[in-house]
């Protein structure tokens, strides 16, 4: 069974992008999946067993399968969450911290550290919290959670502080009479503040001293902090409307380059573009949306997703209809023809956002 639409969308942008999140397919996300979670990478469409499986990319798929739980109300996506949690035990030490790197032979092949893998453990895991997963999943993902999260605190890194709110503010829905759990919310977001404050200038609105890598997370975090009571909307909008202004460029999405970034005072590079950057933009543009009522939103959102379709500055087409993929980028040449999992779980996780913030709306 699956949940709908109880009205239609009132803006001509939300019916595009609930059409694109209506005809969303699972193939290569289930390609992916094997007993012990999800693989990282693909070589073309065929996964690739070579490169094992990462923190980050389990999370982000706990994440996608979680909220299709929530449409759907289907057993197959409890089993999957359940795996995909499973995963993210077995990489938690005792101390709470996590590593990032498995082996196909399920070797752990990394060091500890408080890195951004940490924060997507804790968003997933506070996604898991506050969902309609069966009772037993719900309690091991606060285990998880409770037990990972002071070393967020650990943690130098911008975008690992953000996850970590995106998963404390689901864990404050769930637990709105959790007062620790709110000031550690208060406490994160308070350390975003200061460091956009330290970083800010006249003509650089931003956090650190370059733009890089899933920018959008940041603002997103600040909004869904504001969502659950916080008072961070002033700088979440502050910063959003900056990265809209470098990232759109007549009507269409261009996310900076990883070959280089954008660093202050630099030039900005356009290539390569990756996946992750834009599904970030269309999550965040969508509960931006949410937060402030603003029909622009919609329409940047849209935007946004379209990139995935061939609205970009090469008009070619990352997102795969048949199999439900996403290609690894877009270089100067073109399309990066692999198919990993970050990239296809960040069209899976961008439209995701779309139809819980359209269901939240009916």
């Amino acid at each position: 069974m699956q949940r709908s639409l109880s009205s239609p969308p009132s803006n001509p942008s939300e019916l595009k992008l609930r059409s694109f999140a209506d005809s969303v397919k699972f193939d290569h996300f289930l390609a992916l999946t094997d007993e012990t979670g999800m693989l990282q990478h693909a070589k073309f469409g065929v996964p690739d067993r070579r490169l094992g499986y990462t923190t980050d990319d389990n999370a982000r798929a706990l994440v996608v399968s979680t909220f299709q739980c929530d449409f759907e109300l289907d057993r197959k996506w409890a089993v999957l969450a359940g795996r995909f949690l499973a995963f993210l035990v077995g990489m938690q030490r005792t101390d709470g911290r996590l590593h990032n790197f498995m082996s196909y032979s399920r070797e752990v092949r990394d060091d500890l550290d408080s890195g951004d893998h940490l924060g997507r453990a804790l968003w997933a895991t506070g996604c898991v919290v506050d969902s309609h997963l069966p009772a037993e999943v719900r309690a091991t993902a606060k285990e998880v959670f409770d037990k990972a999260l002071p070393w967020a605190f650990h943690s130098t890194s911008p975008r690992a502080w953000a996850h970590a709110i995106k998963g404390l503010s689901r864990y404050v829905s769930h637990f709105a009479e959790d007062s620790n759990a709110k000031q550690n919310l208060s406490q994160l977001v308070k350390r975003l503040v200061m460091l956009y404050e330290g970083n800010r200038s006249e003509g650089w609105r931003w956090f650190e001293n370059v733009l890089s890598y899933e920018n959008w997370r940041i603002p997103e975090s600040l909004i869904e902090a504001y969502l659950v009571g916080g008072d961070s909307l002033e700088v979440a909008e502050e910063s959003l409307r900056y990265l809209i202004n470098i990232e759109f460029m007549q009507d269409v999405l261009v996310p900076v380059g990883s070959e280089g970034w954008y660093v202050r005072n630099g030039a900005r590079a356009e290539f390569d573009q990756l996946p992750v950057e834009t599904g970030s933009a269309v999550e965040t543009l969508v509960i931006a949306a949410k937060a402030t009522g603003s029909s622009a939103y919609w329409d940047l959102a849209l935007q946004a997703l379209e990139w995935y379709h061939g609205r970009n500055l090469k008009k070619a087409r990352v997102y795969d209809e048949d199999s439900g993929a996403c290609y690894d980028g877009i270089s100067p040449a073109g399309l990066n023809l692999n198919k990993g999992a970050e990239s296809t779980l960040s069209y899976l996780l961008a439209v995701a956002r779309i139809r819980s913030i359209l269901l939240d709306k009916a």
